[in-house]
């Protein structure tokens, strides 16, 4: 625990801050960059290096870090957990530094969509109502949020379940961790690339991201369950299922995710922002729900509870996808931005209840 709290929440706060840029600008960036016919791939090499590669270089690495010692000066040495964060700082500053410098260096047709997309922005401004209250909006909101539930699982609980459920310790637990990212990195590059073909042949893009929204996250889900069930009886068949359910979900990146650069047009940086942030929710709550869960009931139960909630999270979630999407006509960047909205009559309600009580009053006082 760091001697001084009020400081380290200060930096912890600022971190998140810092770090809530990075995802809606990668959107937007891939929006304007990728081809309509290679968004699957644009949006699988982005996860896979990115945020899969991020996660398995901090799982891995953090415990190399931990024994290494950094000489910064001939008597400073930087080491243990000071160093954990350090040198991902160092990473973090030289990347920025290339990204200043690569960005600009946009392909010519990615600057026009570029150019264009500015000005449709500009010419018509964001609806709020809409972006906030739409019902295709929600339906991608909900799905984010549900899908990140487990995200979560498995970067939170992971550890401890290969732990505590599966009686991994070492390297075998270590293996245990990592091979899920893996799968999932190398999933994501396979995967975009076979969507696109699928599209590129003929089939309906929405019925493309609808069977990898449900194999990412029912199909991925009902496998960590059974990881779960197995663990006690079968550890072996229990990591079986265990990676299985971590190649599913490679489904979602290249689903409810890989939508948002097909329906977002004008302000796809503002459009996943606000998902995103909805999709934090699961980041708090996960950590919490698993603890309660894990103190009520023994090992073996609340391993299968904490699981089985992730079932239950993301069922509704993809059945409100497969309602919504499948069979309907998208392309991409078709704008969503003035889709109706399902808070409408609330809002018109509202935007009337001046006028009618007006009308009231003046009623009364004629009487």
């Amino acid at each position: 625990p760091s001697p001084r709290p009020r400081p380290s929440r200060r930096f912890r706060v600022a971190t998140g801050f810092a770090q809530a840029a990075t995802f809606p600008c990668t959107y937007a960036l891939v929006n304007q960059w990728a081809e309509p016919a290679e968004i699957s791939r644009a949006i699988g090499v982005a996860k896979s290096i990115g945020e899969n590669g991020g996660a398995l270089l901090g799982l891995a690495g953090s415990e190399l870090i931990l024994r290494a010692r950094l000489p910064l000066g001939p008597k400073l040495r930087v080491g243990g957990v000071q160093l954990v964060f350090f040198l991902p700082a160092l990473a973090g500053l030289a990347w920025s530094l290339l990204f200043v410098a690569l960005v600009p260096a946009a392909p010519a047709a990615a600057r026009d969509r570029a150019a264009s997309s500015a000005s449709a922005a500009a010419a018509a401004p964001v609806v709020w109502r809409s972006l906030l209250f739409g019902r295709v909006q929600l339906v991608i909101y909900c799905n984010h949020a549900a899908s990140a539930w487990l995200s979560y699982l498995l970067l939170t609980e992971l550890p401890t379940f290969a732990e505590e459920a599966l009686g991994l310790e070492g390297a075998k637990a270590s293996l245990c961790v990592a091979t899920p990212y893996v799968l999932i990195g190398l999933g994501l590059l396979v995967g975009g690339r076979a969507c696109d073909a699928a599209i590129a042949r003929g089939h309906r893009r929405a019925d493309v991201r609808v069977v990898c929204q449900v194999v990412g996250s029912v199909v991925s889900a009902t496998f960590l369950f059974l990881a779960a069930l197995l663990a006690a009886a079968a550890p072996g068949a229990a990591i079986a299922c265990l990676n299985l359910g971590a190649l599913c979900y490679v489904g979602v990146g290249l689903g409810v995710c890989a939508i948002f650069l097909e329906l977002a047009n004008a302000d796809p940086g503002l459009f996943y922002a606000v998902s995103n942030m909805l999709a934090t929710v699961p980041g708090i709550v996960v950590p919490i729900a698993a603890a309660a869960l894990l103190r009520r009931f023994s090992t073996h139960s609340g391993w299968v509870a904490v699981f089985g909630i992730g079932l239950v999270v993301v069922s509704p979630a993809a059945a409100a996808f497969v309602y919504t999407f499948y069979g309907a006509d998208i392309a991409p960047r078709k704008s969503i931005d003035r889709a109706s909205s399902l808070a409408d009559p609330l809002l018109d309600a509202l935007d009337e209840a001046p006028r009618i009580a007006s009308a009231v009053l003046e009623t009364d006082d004629r009487r």
